[in-house]
């Protein structure tokens, strides 16, 4: 039998408000890590989430978008799926500072890596990220070192990983020209409307709690990612990120964002958001 849709969101204009909530969960939630280091913005056709860190920020740093979930809402023994549309993926290094003066060297650090956008399943019902939360991702990764992109499942039992999906790494074939007014000049890291429609980029996060409602038991998955005209990777995982506990036995949150645990700025922009379960 086939998922049914009981949540979805269009972040056009940066909306947050569902256009179909069958569960009457509400609007999502500005979150991640916080800090002056992650940051949203909206844009005609999205909301953008965007993410800085340079060699003395904290390891992790993400910025992210939840729905969060009233008690008993949705307990871990459900069959969910949720999936999210984002494009513009894009990243540069950051500029060096001479500690001498603070002017800008002319030298500049590697291309950013690695980073992600992350589709996310998680315990807390909180918008804030920490590390070592209790949760279930499935993210596209960028990664310079391999010269592209792929789809990965973070703390899977599973200790093989997924081979690259799409190389090589080129920001810009994913970032076509935009349409923006002269007058004042927009900076090329933030754009307006889209002079060309860009690729799609879908994430999809399934996950089957059935086994991990019992104590210490494990979920398993799958994680798919879909380019526009470039085809789809899939991948089968388990995983012990949730599970019950004497205190909660039902998902707090439901989610996305964009995380990086290496050097630059990165961002991506959201198009839509949504949540199917199996009855």
């Amino acid at each position: 039998m086939a998922p049914g849709l009981v949540y979805a969101v269009d972040f056009t204009g940066g909306n947050l408000s569902p256009w179909f909530d069958s569960r009457g969960w509400g609007s999502m939630r500005i979150g991640g890590t916080g800090g002056a280091n992650a940051a949203s913005s909206n844009n005609t056709y999205g909301l953008t989430l965007s993410v800085t860190r340079d060699q003395n920020d904290p390891a992790l740093i993400t910025s992210a978008v939840y729905v969060l979930l009233p008690p008993n809402a949705l307990p871990l023994s459900t069959r969910l799926r949720i999936r999210v549309e984002f494009d513009r993926p894009r990243a540069k290094p950051l500029p060096i500072r001479n500690p001498a003066d603070g002017e800008i060297d002319t030298r500049s650090l590697p291309t950013p890596e690695p980073w992600a956008v992350v589709a996310i399943i998680k315990l807390a019902a909180t918008e804030v990220d920490t590390d070592g939360q209790a949760m279930v991702p499935v993210t596209c990764q960028f990664k310079r070192d391999l010269n592209g992109i792929r789809l990965n499942t973070p703390q899977a039992e599973q200790s093989d990983q997924a081979t690259i999906f799409i190389s090589p790494l080129n920001y810009d074939e994913w970032n076509p020209p935009l349409w923006t007014d002269p007058f004042p000049p927009v900076p090329t890291w933030w754009w307006t409307n889209d002079l060309m429609p860009p690729r799609r980029f879908t994430l999809e996060n399934a996950f089957c709690g059935i086994d991990s409602a019992a104590i210490g038991k494990r979920s398993v998955g799958s994680g798919t990612l879909s380019v526009t005209g470039l085809g789809s990777d899939h991948r089968v995982f388990s995983h012990t990120g949730i599970t019950s506990s004497a205190q909660q036995d039902w998902i707090g949150a439901l989610g996305a964002s964009v995380a990086t645990l290496g050097v630059g700025q990165m961002r991506a922009r959201l198009r839509s958001f949504a949540v199917d379960i199996w009855s």
